[in-house]
């Protein structure tokens, strides 16, 4: 079982949204950390997708009949290498 995540799970409605501020120049500040955040935890989605990909395709070579057992024990330690 594998576990995905989405931009969904960091921009949740159960979250209360942010208070506005009265003025104007700080509110344009908090829109600017926002969009800040928000693209923080798209580049967390988007390096964990990587990492999944490259884990699992190491994963299936493994897995893939006709290897050697040095051929095996290499995929093994390139995936304890990314753990």
């Amino acid at each position: 079982m594998t576990w995905t995540l989405c931009a969904a799970t960091f921009s949740s409605a159960r979250c209360p949204p942010p208070v506005s501020p009265s003025s104007p120049s700080r509110n344009s500040g908090n829109l600017s950390r926002k969009r800040s955040r928000q693209d923080r935890a798209q580049l967390a989605l988007d390096l964990w997708s990587t990492f999944e990909r490259v884990y699992w395709s190491a994963h299936d070579a493994r897995q893939a009949p006709g290897l050697d057992m040095n051929d095996r024990k290499r995929v093994r330690d390139f995936l304890w290498a990314l753990l």
